[in-house]
């Protein structure tokens, strides 16, 4: 029988295994009914998104096969409502990157090192705030 509550789901996706494991760790940390779901690149995680409801993709800004920016239009291709929210994490500040993908739906850029993961679960909170509740995957696609 399904959940009347179903239980939000974030795709963590970065090559880092370090820093992937102790993100997921700090989400099911901070918020343990969520479900964390891991992909060490951006294909890997564009099939999760395939073949599971994704509520919120936290991702690395470096990833080895795509930009944010790739991600960004295959998760949510028409950008004024977009479907998942998205957060990028890099290791380091690059102000004119965050803005430009800021400006195309990314939700939040954040600093790896300057975020924990209480930080994170804010941030994931407040961005799905502003998706479309009524489309949370591909499987339409």
């Amino acid at each position: 029988m399904p959940s009347a509550n179903p239980k939000t789901t974030i795709l963590l996706i970065d090559d880092n295994e370090n820093d992937r494991t102790y993100y997921a760790t700090q989400l099911q940390h901070c918020s343990p009914d969520c479900v964390v779901l891991e992909a060490k690149n951006g294909q890997a995680g564009l099939d999760l998104c395939k073949s599971q409801k994704i509520d919120c993709i936290v991702a690395e800004y470096n990833l080895p096969d795509m930009n944010p920016l790739q991600l960004l239009f295959e998760v949510n291709p028409i950008e004024d409502v977009p479907a998942i929210a998205l957060v990028i994490l890099a290791r380091y500040a690059v102000p004119a990157i965050a803005n430009l993908v800021m400006r195309y739906g990314v939700n939040a850029f954040l600093i790896k090192r300057l975020t924990s993961g209480e930080d994170l679960t804010n941030v994931i909170q407040r961005a799905m705030a502003k998706v479309k509740p009524s489309k949370h995957h591909l499987l339409e696609a």
